[in-house]
């Protein structure tokens, strides 16, 4: 009966990886692309605190060697860059050199529509906010 309860863990565990695994490469394939930056939107806490939020913000492209780079438009600002990547199955981290690496957190994972939730605190400030991005 030892036996029995031995192996049953074993295999319930190995199920678990074994799905863990697939969720975060499922994620890592979807993200693989060009996405559009269909809505950025949070609060933004430093020496000062305001609200924020864009429509059609710009684009993040990521590429299936672990690379990226994004542009953005903001208040007529353009801003572009590059970034690594490395994704759980629930996480979305992005590293800028120079930065500190900012990890989002995935609320919907379909083919062509992600939502992320972020909380960045860098420097002494904090921004607090969603991100919606749909596939180009």
């Amino acid at each position: 009966m030892k036996k029995i309860i031995k192996l049953t863990t074993v295999l319930l565990f190995a199920v678990m990886i074994a799905g863990s695994c697939n969720k975060q490469k499922k994620l890592m394939n979807r993200l693989v692309g060009t996405w559009n930056i269909d809505k950025l939107e949070g609060t933004y806490t430093g020496a000062t605190t305001f609200p924020y939020s864009y429509t059609n913000a710009g684009t993040y492209i990521f590429t299936d060697d672990g690379k990226g780079t994004f542009s953005y438009t903001l208040n007529g600002s353009v801003s572009n860059g590059s970034f690594i990547w490395a994704n759980t199955e629930t996480t979305v981290t992005m590293t800028q050199t120079g930065y500190s690496p900012k990890v989002n957190t995935v609320t919907s994972n379909s083919k062509t529509k992600q939502e992320w939730s972020f909380n960045y605190t860098d420097a002494g400030s904090t921004n607090v906010g969603t991100i919606t991005l749909s596939k180009k």
